[in-house]
C-alpha cells in the first residue's frame, strides 16, 4: 500500500493564483491478488484576490476550528469538496465597540457533496 502525489502552485497574474495537487493511491488486499489503484485531485482551485478580499472556486478541503483532539468538524485528510469560497485574507476591525475584539476574518463557502449518500444533490454551506 502506498500513495504518491505532488502540488503545483502559481500565479496567473498579480490577482489570480492557482493550486493543483494530484494524488494516486495504490493498495492490495491481504493475499496481494486484488490490486487497487485510484487517482484523484486532492486540491485544484483558482483564487482571485482584490486587496484583502478573495474568491476561490474549485476543489479544496474545508477545515473548521480546533477542538480537543484536532479539527472540530472537518479535517484536511478527507476528500476535498467542489466549492465556492468567499472571504478575507487579512483581519479587519469591526465598527463601533466591536473593534475591541480585535481583527476579524470571515469565510463563507458553499460546496456540493458526492452522490454516494442517501440524499442526492446535497449542498453544504458554512
Amino acid at each position: 500500500m502506498g500513495s504518491v502525489g505532488g502540488t503545483a502552485t502559481g500565479k496567473l497574474s498579480p490577482r489570480f493564483t492557482y493550486q493543483i495537487s494530484p494524488h494516486a493511491l495504490l493498495a492490495s488486499n491481504g493475499d496481494r491478488r486484488q490490486k487497487l489503484a485510484r487517482a484523484y485531485l486532492r486540491r485544484a482551485y483558482l483564487k482571485a484576490n482584490a486587496g484583502s478580499f478573495e474568491v476561490e472556486a474549485g476543489k479544496d478541503t474545508v477545515q473548521w476550528g480546533f477542538g480537543k483532539n484536532g479539527t472540530m468538524l472537518f479535517s484536511g485528510n478527507a476528500e476535498s469538496f467542489p466549492l465556492l469560497r468567499i472571504g478575507n485574507s487579512r483581519g479587519v476591525l469591526l465598527p463601533g465597540f466591536l473593534e475591541h475584539l480585535g481583527p476579524a476574518r470571515f469565510d463563507f463557502f458553499i460546496a456540493t457533496l458526492n452522490d454516494d449518500r442517501e440524499f442526492r444533490y446535497t449542498i453544504l454551506h458554512g
